[in-house]
């Protein structure tokens, strides 16, 4: 997967706005948590504010944030999204597949039976049409 990055004014403004949103939203926890003094809170919600009215009036000056953002959580997503994956194969699917494998069970019927006539199943029928699925 490549990483696009969106080149227009519009997008930049979305990110200030989005970035000013998420700052707001942990303003509000660390006030209300009473982790910072009335005094800072107002000054990092005036820094949140200008933040705000740059990104909407010179949207350009938030374009190096937004791209460095937007790779660093691209190149993030990546990489968590494989320790992840890596950690369910090794952790469950390995697990599971050793045990079914013991214990000799065949869920895919992948096994040839030597005996068979033929490997063909019937259908399972059903009047009932209504509720297909």
């Amino acid at each position: 997967m490549k990483l696009k990055l969106k080149e227009d004014p519009r997008e930049w403004r979305k990110f200030a706005l989005a970035a000013a949103a998420g700052s707001a939203g942990v303003l509000a926890l660390l006030w209300k948590r009473h982790a910072v003094d009335t005094g800072n809170i107002r000054i990092l919600a005036g820094a949140v504010a200008l933040t705000v009215l740059i990104g909407l009036i010179w949207p350009r000056v938030v374009r190096p944030v937004y791209r460095a953002a937007m790779t660093g959580s691209f190149y993030g997503g990546q990489i968590v999204g494989r320790v992840l994956l890596s950690v369910l194969f090794l952790l469950v699917l390995t697990p599971l597949a050793l045990l079914l494998r013991v214990l000799g069970k065949d869920l895919l019927r992948l096994k040839r039976d030597p005996r068979a006539q033929t490997y063909w199943r019937e259908a399972k029928w059903s009047d009932d049409f209504d509720r297909q699925f």
